[in-house]
């Protein structure tokens, strides 16, 4: 089986969903994903979707016939009709007979959750062939997350990223990959550090700074080689890789780029 995520949403909470299915396979299969969830929470937001029918590239689950969805398993085991949307302490389930499903985290059981704790939540589906059935599962891991006065953090990937900020306050680490940033309305940080000594030559760009309150923060790794006014931005060149910052935004120029260290950062 797969587990395939394809939406993101609002709130300040970061989850990570894990698929495990051991349908017709030696060893169960496990994928990873991480969503972040950023802003305050809409009406529609906050929900993820997957389908546990999906091949992610480690093979779909088979059977002598067609695969189909036939129940909800609740935490306490209690089978529930598919199509429908369930309520649980840990959020909203709706899962379909194809395999669908939309995972919303809001509930009662996330309201104490603070910085560094998690809360492990699990919910099972009935997977059938027509002749035979097994049994699968959806495992959640909901993460607390500081409120940092209402900053959220965005992180990207080793690989090349295209990172767009919401329209409240962001922390954006792009990590690794020559990655393409913008921050959005709110006051945002970003995050430069131990990519830049991860033996590759990165080039990034950040657009649409705003100098008078997006800042540039600089981990424990990051050391300024230069920085000059270059093309109608600003560049950037990093010790140890040689990475590249190019910086655009309106009436941009070196000398008023704020630039802060991680250690002693503060929202």
């Amino acid at each position: 089986g797969a587990f395939v995520v394809t939406g993101f949403a609002d709130a300040v909470l970061r989850f990570f969903i894990i698929f495990n299915s051991n349908w017709g396979k030696d060893e169960p299969q496990t994928l990873r994903y991480a969503i972040i969830l950023n802003c305050s929470m809409g009406a529609d937001g906050g929900q993820g979707t997957g389908n546990v029918l999906v091949d992610n590239g480690q093979g779909a689950d088979t059977g002598d016939g067609a695969l189909m969805v036939t129940a909800l398993i609740a935490p306490d085991g209690t089978e529930l009709a598919v199509g429908q949307s369930h309520d649980f302490d840990f959020g909203r389930v709706t899962l379909n007979a194809d395999g669908s499903f939309t995972y919303d985290p809001r509930g009662p059981g996330f309201d104490d959750l603070d910085a560094g704790e998690t809360e492990q939540v699990v919910f099972g589906y009935l997977l059938s062939d027509g002749t035979n059935s097994t049994v699968g599962s959806v495992e959640t891991e909901v993460a607390g997350a500081a409120e940092r006065n209402d900053v959220n953090e965005i992180i990207g990937t080793e690989g090349r990223d295209i990172i767009i900020g919401t329209s409240c306050n962001d922390l954006i680490r792009g990590l690794g990959g020559s990655d393409r940033m913008r921050g959005g309305a709110g006051n945002d940080w970003f995050v430069f550090d131990s990519e830049t000594q991860n033996g590759r030559c990165e080039r990034d760009v950040l657009v649409g700074f705003n100098w008078r309150k997006d800042t540039i923060v600089l981990g424990s790794d990051a050391e300024i080689r230069s920085i000059e006014d270059f093309g109608g931005g600003v560049r950037v060149i990093f010790e140890g890789d040689g990475d590249v910052l190019f910086i655009r935004g309106r009436g941009l120029e070196a000398e008023n780029i704020n630039f802060v260290q991680e250690d002693s950062f503060l929202f």
